[in-house]
């Protein structure tokens, strides 16, 4: 085999290792999340200051939704499901719901 062709053959491994690593990260982050609120890919984390909440509503850029669905988050982090119009689901950690 060529140096170049050992070479190319190395590096499409570990791209492709690196690639499976983060996938299943993905898989896992998602694992959690409530079937009606994620799409596979529709829940993400997200800084807890960007959530506001003002009187029964929760806000999020430009989304908004009752503040009544606002769930505790089981890794201590803020997230939130979404689609283009509406907020589905928003996890907070216990000590901020």
């Amino acid at each position: 085999m060529e140096k170049s062709t050992a070479f190319i053959f190395v590096l499409v491994n570990i791209i492709l290792a690196l690639f499976l690593i983060m996938s299943c990260g993905l898989a896992h982050a998602h694992s959690w999340y409530p079937t009606h609120c994620c799409n596979e890919g529709d829940c993400k984390p997200v800084p807890c200051d960007e959530l506001v909440i003002k009187d029964t509503r929760v806000y999020w850029h430009g989304l908004s939704t009752a503040a009544y669905i606002i769930k505790p988050s089981p890794d201590g982090l803020c997230h939130v499901c979404n689609d283009t119009q509406r907020l589905r689901c928003v996890f907070k950690p216990d000590e901020n719901v």
